[in-house]
């Protein structure tokens, strides 16, 4: 961030009068202002570094917005320019990222993660209705205002997939994403993905709402990457005994690597999930639904132990920390964007882009024929290339 763009509380940035600052980053900072003459506040994410891609990148984020108007979509009020940089104006949002939430709220029901997670499904149907793929859909890019609705935010990396001509951000063969989230295709080349990759990264939501786990824990960056492009992950319904087989299907059908073979849009997700659709992914058990299932009667399996899911809360905390605590001091990410469009800024998108290491990527490339298939060396050594 430029040392001159600092802004201080009472400072007055064209229409706007600065509260605080929410957030500071390499690429952008956010504050809350105050509209002078509605009196309505806003958040203000305005551009720090003054580089070409950046400023077509926040541009682009702003058109995006603007054409997603919906209860589950952080709403952009208009882009202006403050101190020759442009700033995008927000809906502000008083709550916590999701991935906050998910932390404060382990001893939430069923009906309350299933709850969520419909909004983010209602909010993304609605985007990809308009041809607008995320391409960066993790819990801290998703908000849970004080009434505990779903808002989606940071579309800094989405992509139209059909229609009007825009400027493409994403070069070929470039990665982008959130390593956990991230659809195997789309670690390959992410400018060739399209809805389903964000279907993807909805099976993986689902599955820490209601596992209280990442799918794919993996604290080492290429174990994981290995391990989403093999499907290889603990049922559910082994973590959660007696959890509705609905769930388990809609996990099992987002989180098939190929995504040919993957459930194919937000309609389909849903009717699997309302019962009214079926998806059956080979490997996995297809049990039906009991209509008699009783959401107080699940039992959630930690370690050797199992118990009643109240009586684990304290337990998982302890587990949930210990690994996040783990794997941010382990592992890099993909480039990413945001905490949250509202509370915090962007990184740098300078960084973005990885220099090909081509020495690296054949060592890779030798070992995957040792140890791995096919296909499997292939995603290893594509990967490597961006990563390391």
């Amino acid at each position: 961030m430029d040392k001159t763009a600092v802004y201080e509380p009472g400072q007055v940035l064209g229409a706007y009068k600065v509260v605080r600052l929410l957030g500071e980053g390499g690429a952008a900072v956010v504050c809350e202002v105050v509209h002078e003459e509605t009196g309505q506040t806003y958040a203000l994410k305005v551009l720090g570094l003054r580089t070409q891609q950046l400023i077509s990148r926040i541009k682009r984020e702003a058109k995006i917005l603007a054409k997603l108007d919906h209860p589950n979509i952080l709403k952009t009020h208009e882009l202006i320019e403050v101190d020759g940089r442009p700033a995008i104006v927000m809906e502000y949002v008083e709550g916590e990222p999701l991935n906050a939430w998910l932390k404060s709220h382990l001893d939430r029901d069923l009906a309350t993660s299933k709850k969520v997670f419909d909004g983010i499904l209602t909010g993304m149907q609605f985007a990809h209705d308009q041809g607008i793929i995320h391409r960066d859909l993790k819990p801290a890019n998703v908000l849970m205002d004080s009434d505990g609705i779903v808002k989606i935010a940071d579309f800094g990396i989405a992509k139209r997939n059909k229609g009007e001509n825009t400027v493409e951000l994403t070069k070929p063969e470039m990665a982008l994403g959130t390593p956990a989230y991230t659809a195997p295709e789309q670690v390959q080349d992410a400018s060739k993905v399209d809805h389903r990759a964000d279907i993807y990264s909805m099976g993986c939501i689902l599955f820490e709402l209601v596992c209280r786990r990442q799918a794919f824990p993996q604290r080492n960056i290429m174990e994981r990457i290995m391990a989403m492009a093999n499907a290889k992950y603990t049922d559910p319904d082994e973590v959660i005994l007696g959890l509705d087989p609905r769930i388990v299907w809609a996990i099992h059908g987002s989180l098939v690597a190929d995504p040919d073979e993957r459930i194919g849009d937000c309609a389909t997700l849903r009717g699997v999930l309302d019962g009214s659709k079926t998806f059956a992914v080979p490997g996995r058990r297809l049990q039906q639904p009991d209509d008699d299932w009783d959401d107080d009667e699940l039992t959630v399996v930690m370690g050797s132990g199992q118990g009643n899911l109240a009586q684990m809360v304290s337990d998982a905390q302890a587990e949930v920390d210990a690994a996040a605590a783990a794997a941010a001091a382990a592992e890099p990410e993909l480039p990413q964007t945001t905490e949250s469009t509202a509370l915090m800024p962007e990184p740098d998108d300078e960084n973005s882009l990885v220099p090909m290491a081509a020495a690296v990527a054949a060592l890779v490339l030798v070992l995957g024929v040792v140890a791995l298939g096919a296909v499997a060396m292939i995603f290893v050594a594509f990967f490597a290339v961006r990563v390391l």
